[in-house]
């Protein structure tokens, strides 16, 4: 899964966040190049658009695939794209959480997934997996749309 540190106490390897940006390679070049926050368990790519990226976040014990929005204007562009939240959902093939913050800079459109970095070892794959490819779908949904935000 993600790699943590010792010292917030959790337990997962450099070689597994390792496997997962390899697995991750093998399907997709949206992460090519990049590492992944180990600390904070999150691998971010651009999308675009300033302020917006699409990131893995695994956490103890779920996970997510995420639209990031980190902008003083994110709140409006959130509510710009939930204007289409009926087509972008069709388009992703299943449900979205569209997590908006009151006087935050930060608002997000999510996948969740169950299992995170305390998961039993054999539920990884799945995990892995099932995160790679919502964030395929993820992307495909939501670059043009974001790119075409004004």
């Amino acid at each position: 899964m993600s790699a943590r540190s010792a010292a917030s106490g959790r337990s997962c390897s450099t070689a597994s966040s390792a496997s997962f940006a390899e697995l991750a390679a093998a399907r997709t070049d949206l992460h090519r190049g990049r590492s992944p926050d180990a600390d904070l368990g999150v691998h971010l790519a651009a999308i675009g658009k300033a302020g917006f990226s699409i990131a893995y976040v695994v956490a103890r014990d779920t996970s997510r695939v995420e639209l990031l929005i980190q902008r003083d204007d994110g709140r409006r562009l959130l509510l710009r794209l939930r204007e289409n939240r009926e087509a972008i959902e069709a388009a992703f093939g299943e449900p979205l959480v569209w997590q908006e913050k009151e006087g935050v800079r930060q608002c997000r459109v999510y996948r969740p997934v169950d299992g995170g970095y305390r998961s039993p070892e054999a539920e990884w794959p799945r995990i892995q997996h099932e995160m790679i490819d919502a964030m395929i779908r993820l992307e495909q949904t939501f670059r043009a749309r974001v790119q075409a935000l004004t």
